[in-house]
Protein backbone atom coordinates (compact mmCIF):
# COMPACT_ATOMS: atom_id res chain seq x y z
CA UNK A 1 0.00 0.00 0.00
CA UNK A 2 1.06 3.53 -1.04
CA UNK A 3 0.09 6.77 1.12
CA UNK A 4 1.34 9.98 0.07
CA UNK A 5 1.09 12.88 2.66
CA UNK A 6 0.54 16.32 1.46
CA UNK A 7 0.78 18.38 4.84
CA UNK A 8 0.23 21.96 3.32
CA UNK A 9 -3.00 21.23 1.33
CA UNK A 10 -4.42 19.19 4.50
CA UNK A 11 -3.72 22.14 6.63
CA UNK A 12 -5.21 24.44 3.41
CA UNK A 13 -8.21 22.31 3.03
CA UNK A 14 -8.66 21.89 6.78
CA UNK A 15 -9.44 17.96 6.53
CA UNK A 16 -7.00 16.55 9.44
CA UNK A 17 -3.91 14.82 9.55
CA UNK A 18 -2.39 11.52 7.80
CA UNK A 19 -1.14 9.46 10.94
CA UNK A 20 2.33 9.03 9.09
CA UNK A 21 3.47 7.53 11.69
CA UNK A 22 0.96 4.43 12.60
CA UNK A 23 0.78 4.32 8.68
CA UNK A 24 4.49 3.16 8.62
CA UNK A 25 4.74 1.24 11.48
CA UNK A 26 2.05 -1.20 9.62
CA UNK A 27 4.58 -1.12 6.21
CA UNK A 28 2.90 0.98 4.39
CA UNK A 29 4.93 2.82 2.31
CA UNK A 30 4.33 6.80 2.96
CA UNK A 31 6.03 9.24 0.46
CA UNK A 32 5.72 13.16 0.99
CA UNK A 33 3.99 14.89 -2.58
CA UNK A 34 2.04 17.64 -3.20
CA UNK A 35 -1.44 18.15 -5.12
CA UNK A 36 -0.65 21.43 -7.01
CA UNK A 37 -0.73 23.56 -3.58
CA UNK A 38 2.96 24.33 -4.24
CA UNK A 39 5.69 23.26 -6.54
CA UNK A 40 7.85 23.25 -3.70
CA UNK A 41 8.95 19.25 -2.60
CA UNK A 42 11.46 20.23 -0.49
CA UNK A 43 9.33 23.03 1.59
CA UNK A 44 6.07 20.23 1.44
CA UNK A 45 8.29 17.77 3.75
CA UNK A 46 9.31 20.95 6.74
CA UNK A 47 5.94 21.36 6.78
CA UNK A 48 5.01 17.98 7.10
CA UNK A 49 8.14 17.59 9.54
CA UNK A 50 6.55 20.39 11.32
CA UNK A 51 3.07 19.91 11.90
CA UNK A 52 3.87 16.08 13.18
CA UNK A 53 6.07 17.83 15.29
CA UNK A 54 3.53 20.57 16.65
CA UNK A 55 0.54 18.05 16.85
CA UNK A 56 1.75 15.27 18.67
CA UNK A 57 3.76 18.17 21.00
CA UNK A 58 6.92 16.15 20.58
CA UNK A 59 10.10 18.04 19.90
CA UNK A 60 12.29 14.69 19.45
CA UNK A 61 9.43 13.18 16.54
CA UNK A 62 9.76 12.63 12.75
CA UNK A 63 13.44 13.28 12.68
CA UNK A 64 14.16 9.48 10.74
CA UNK A 65 10.67 9.10 9.77
CA UNK A 66 10.54 12.15 7.37
CA UNK A 67 14.13 11.22 6.01
CA UNK A 68 12.79 8.00 5.26
CA UNK A 69 9.86 9.30 3.58
CA UNK A 70 11.89 11.99 1.69
CA UNK A 71 14.90 10.20 0.47
CA UNK A 72 13.66 6.56 -0.05
CA UNK A 73 9.91 5.84 -0.33
CA UNK A 74 9.42 8.90 -2.24
CA UNK A 75 12.24 7.07 -4.99
CA UNK A 76 10.63 3.73 -4.12
CA UNK A 77 6.89 4.98 -5.10
CA UNK A 78 7.97 6.39 -8.06
CA UNK A 79 10.03 2.79 -8.91
CA UNK A 80 7.16 1.14 -7.86
CA UNK A 81 4.34 2.96 -10.01
CA UNK A 82 6.98 3.53 -13.56
CA UNK A 83 9.27 0.73 -13.18
CA UNK A 84 11.73 3.23 -13.83
CA UNK A 85 14.79 3.38 -11.46
CA UNK A 86 15.49 6.73 -9.75
CA UNK A 87 16.58 8.59 -6.19
CA UNK A 88 19.93 7.42 -6.61
CA UNK A 89 23.36 7.90 -9.09
CA UNK A 90 23.93 4.30 -11.14
CA UNK A 91 24.03 2.68 -14.07
CA UNK A 92 20.15 2.36 -15.17
CA UNK A 93 18.80 5.11 -13.29
CA UNK A 94 17.36 8.02 -14.43
CA UNK A 95 19.77 10.80 -14.65
CA UNK A 96 17.72 13.60 -13.00
CA UNK A 97 19.69 15.52 -10.72
CA UNK A 98 19.41 19.14 -9.55
CA UNK A 99 22.32 21.16 -8.32
CA UNK A 100 21.65 24.02 -5.61
CA UNK A 101 23.21 26.75 -4.82
CA UNK A 102 24.20 26.05 -0.72
CA UNK A 103 26.96 27.27 0.99
CA UNK A 104 27.02 24.95 3.97
CA UNK A 105 28.06 26.88 7.38
CA UNK A 106 29.24 23.43 9.07
CA UNK A 107 30.61 20.53 7.77
CA UNK A 108 28.27 18.48 5.62
CA UNK A 109 28.68 15.21 5.60
CA UNK A 110 26.78 11.91 5.43
CA UNK A 111 25.96 11.86 9.05
CA UNK A 112 24.46 15.39 9.28
CA UNK A 113 22.89 15.59 6.06
CA UNK A 114 19.47 15.72 7.15
CA UNK A 115 19.95 18.55 9.31
CA UNK A 116 21.39 20.95 6.51
CA UNK A 117 18.54 19.84 4.46
CA UNK A 118 15.74 21.08 6.92
CA UNK A 119 17.83 24.25 7.75
CA UNK A 120 19.19 25.19 4.90
CA UNK A 121 19.36 23.14 1.68
CA UNK A 122 15.43 23.40 2.00
CA UNK A 123 15.89 27.41 1.08
CA UNK A 124 18.29 27.13 -1.31
CA UNK A 125 18.01 28.06 -4.72
CA UNK A 126 18.68 25.48 -7.58
CA UNK A 127 21.19 26.20 -10.39
CA UNK A 128 21.14 23.89 -12.25
CA UNK A 129 18.82 21.06 -13.81
CA UNK A 130 19.73 17.96 -15.42
CA UNK A 131 16.78 15.34 -16.63
CA UNK A 132 17.90 12.40 -18.60
CA UNK A 133 21.34 13.19 -18.69
CA UNK A 134 20.02 16.47 -20.67
CA UNK A 135 20.96 20.07 -18.79
CA UNK A 136 17.72 21.51 -19.03
CA UNK A 137 18.34 24.73 -16.86
CA UNK A 138 22.28 26.10 -16.50
CA UNK A 139 22.58 28.86 -14.14
CA UNK A 140 19.36 29.43 -12.96
CA UNK A 141 18.57 30.22 -16.82
CA UNK A 142 16.52 28.20 -19.09
CA UNK A 143 18.33 28.40 -22.77
CA UNK A 144 15.62 26.42 -24.47
CA UNK A 145 12.97 28.46 -23.46
CA UNK A 146 11.75 32.77 -24.57
CA UNK A 147 10.48 32.73 -20.65
CA UNK A 148 9.47 36.50 -21.65
CA UNK A 149 7.06 35.51 -24.24
CA UNK A 150 5.81 32.44 -22.19
CA UNK A 151 4.93 34.95 -19.32
CA UNK A 152 3.06 37.62 -21.73
CA UNK A 153 1.60 34.87 -23.60
CA UNK A 154 0.43 33.49 -20.06
CA UNK A 155 -0.85 36.89 -18.78
CA UNK A 156 -2.83 36.99 -22.00
CA UNK A 157 -4.49 33.80 -21.27
CA UNK A 158 -5.04 34.43 -17.60
CA UNK A 159 -6.68 37.80 -18.79
CA UNK A 160 -9.55 35.56 -20.79
CA UNK A 161 -10.04 33.15 -18.08
CA UNK A 162 -10.92 36.14 -15.76
CA UNK A 163 -13.05 37.71 -18.12
CA UNK A 164 -15.12 34.73 -18.75
CA UNK A 165 -15.11 33.68 -14.99
CA UNK A 166 -16.96 37.23 -13.91
CA UNK A 167 -19.36 36.94 -17.35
Amino acid sequence: TIVVHQAQSNMNNAVGRADVFALLQAGVTVGIGTDGMTPDLRREVMTGYLMHKHHQKDNNLGWAEFERMALRNNPAIYERLTGRAVGRIAPGCLADVILLDYYAPTVLNAGNFWGHFLYGIIDADVDTTIINGNIVMRHKELPHLDEPRIAAASRAVAARVWRRYHE
